[in-house]
C-alpha cells in the first residue's frame, strides 16, 4: 500500500536522457531522474532499472525490491494510511539468540531500512491481544549492554534552512526498564547525540522522557517532563511545530512537555544516519553508547 520513489543522481555532460524499466518493461512517461509508484501491492514490480545516456555513453543502475504484507492490526494500518516519511514496525524475527546482527530493520513505508546490532528480536508488543504485534528489546542481549541498536538508516531528513519552518512528528511505543537507564539514552535520533543531531526522542540527564530538536543555527529546544521509564508500555509522540512556535512531547495522548521555538528557525542538517534504540556518540557513526534499555515497537 505504500508509494515509494526511486531516483538516481547523475554527474555527466549534458544533455542527459533517462529510461526506466520495471521487470524488464519500459515505463512510458518516466523520462526524468526519478520514478514514483502508487499503492504498491504484493504483485507489483520487483526489479527496477534506470538507463542514463548522454553523448559519451550510458550507465545502468538496477534495484531489486521485496514487498511486505499490509499489517492487520489497527494502529499500523492507521499510520500507513497517513503516508508517513517512514514506518519501522520492529516486528522482525525469529530471534537468533546471538544479537541478530545484520538482520534488516524494515521500513514499511519508504524502504529506508536499517541494520540490527546486538538486539533481541521477536519480543512481546504493546498490544497483548494482537499476537503478530512484536517488538525489539534493546540493551540486553547477553553479548553487550551497549551498542544495541537499529542503525544505518538513511533517507530520513527534516533539515530546513533558517527562515523556513520545520514541521514533523516522531512517535514510538516504548517500554523502558525502570531504574536501568542512562541519562541521554536515545529511542529515536538522527545525528551525533548532543552534538549535531537534528532531533532526538529519548531520555534527559535525569532519565526522564524528552524530545528535542536543533534549529538551523544549532540551538536546542527541548520538551521534557518528570516521567521516567517504569517497565510499562507508553506511547511517545514528539512534535516539532515551528509555524506555531512549539516543540511538544505527548505521552499516552497527554501533553506532558512543551517549549517555545521561534518560527522560521529551520532545522539543523547532518549527514549522520538515524538510529533506533541507541544514539551515536561519535562522528564516525560507529559508537552507539547513548543506550536505551527496554522494548520499542512501531
Amino acid at each position: 500500500g505504500s508509494s515509494p520513489t526511486f531516483s538516481v543522481s547523475v554527474i555527466a555532460g549534458q544533455p542527459i536522457t533517462y529510461q526506466w524499466l520495471t521487470n524488464g518493461v519500459t515505463v512510458a512517461g518516466a523520462p526524468g531522474d526519478s520514478i514514483a509508484l502508487t499503492h504498491c501491492q504484493l504483485n507489483s514490480p520487483t526489479n527496477f532499472t534506470c538507463i542514463v545516456t548522454n553523448n559519451y555513453g550510458k550507465l545502468t543502475n538496477v534495484w531489486s525490491v521485496s514487498y511486505l504484507p499490509t499489517p492487520m492490526a489497527s494502529y499500523p494500518q492507521a499510520v500507513l494510511a497517513d503516508q508517513p516519511v517512514g514506518f519501522w514496525r520492529l516486528n522482525e524475527g525469529p530471534d537468533d539468540g546471538y544479537g541478530d546482527n545484520g538482520i534488516i530493520c524494515n521500513d514499511y513505508q519508504s524502504g529506508n531500512n536499517g541494520i540490527y546490532t546486538n538486539v533481541n528480536l521477536d519480543q512481546g508488543g504493546y498490544n497483548p491481544f494482537e499476537p503478530m504485534e512484536r517488538s525489539v528489546l534493546f540493551g540486553e542481549t547477553g553479548l553487550s549492554f551497549y551498542d544495541s541498536y537499529a542503525g544505518q538508516i538513511q533517507g530520513v531528513d527534516f533539515a530546513t534552512a533558517d527562515g523556513a519552518n520545520a514541521e514533523f512528528t516522531v512517535a514510538a511505543w516504548v517500554n523502558g526498564y525502570s531504574g536501568a537507564q542512562v541519562g541521554g539514552g536515545t529511542i529515536i535520533g538522527k545525528g551525533v547525540s548532543g552534538v549535531n543531531d537534528e532531533f532526538n526522542l529519548g531520555l534527559n540527564a535525569s532519565k526522564c522522557y524528552q524530545f528535542y530538536v536543533r534549529s538551523a543555527d544549532g540551538t536546542v529546544y527541548t520538551a521534557t517532563n518528570n516521567l521516567a521509564p517504569d517497565s510499562n508500555w507508553h506511547y511517545l509522540v514528539g512534535v516539532c511545530d515551528e509555524a506555531n512556535g512549539r516543540v511538544s512531547l505527548y505521552v499516552d495522548g497527554v501533553l506532558l512537555g512543551s517549549t517555545a521555538i521561534p518560527a522560521n528557525s529551520g532545522l539543523y542538517e547532518t549527514s549522520e544516519p538515524m538510529s533506533i534504540g541507541s544514539g551515536i556518540t561519535s562522528g564516525t557513526g560507529q559508537d552507539y553508547t547513548q543506550q536505551f534499555f527496554g522494548f520499542i515497537d512501531d
